[in-house]
């Protein structure tokens, strides 16, 4: 299969269909939402710098988790050598794991194809589903 380079209105339909779920997914990392934002704003910036090819949408949706995810992981490491506390190490360590990183990418677009199907049902059963998703009860 050839690699094709997104065009500017191919990256805006990823770009929203992506940011935020990789905001939430950069999130998990960095505990700052401004800063995730701004990783994530990096990593799609980065794409089009380079004009990165992909073979097909499920191609680059991995790619942009796997590079939000590199970026965060830099990032905390760059702010590991600014700081004196031993805790952060570990968490750095626990994040540069495949698990982390699948069950992280899992949970957030899991939760996306669920909103997404949510908001295509009536007002009131969604609202109903999303409670019982809370475990809420009549």
């Amino acid at each position: 299969m050839n690699k094709n380079k997104l065009t500017l209105n191919q990256l805006k339909v990823l770009f929203e269909g992506l940011y935020p779920q990789l905001c939430v997914f950069a999130y998990k990392y960095l505990n700052n939402l401004e800063t995730s934002k701004d990783m994530v704003q990096a990593v799609f910036v980065k794409v089009w710098e380079d004009k990165t090819e992909f073979l097909n949408e499920n191609h680059a949706t991995g790619y942009f988790y796997k590079s939000v995810k590199n970026t965060c992981l830099d990032y905390l490491k760059s702010k590991q050598g600014e700081s004196t506390m031993p805790y952060e190490l570990v968490a750095l360590e626990n994040y540069d794991t495949e698990a982390f990183f699948m069950s992280t990418a899992v949970g957030i677009e899991t939760t996306a194809v669920i909103e997404n199907a949510l908001n295509k049902l009536p007002e009131e059963a969604a609202k109903l589903i999303r409670q019982s998703i809370k475990d809420y009860r009549n």
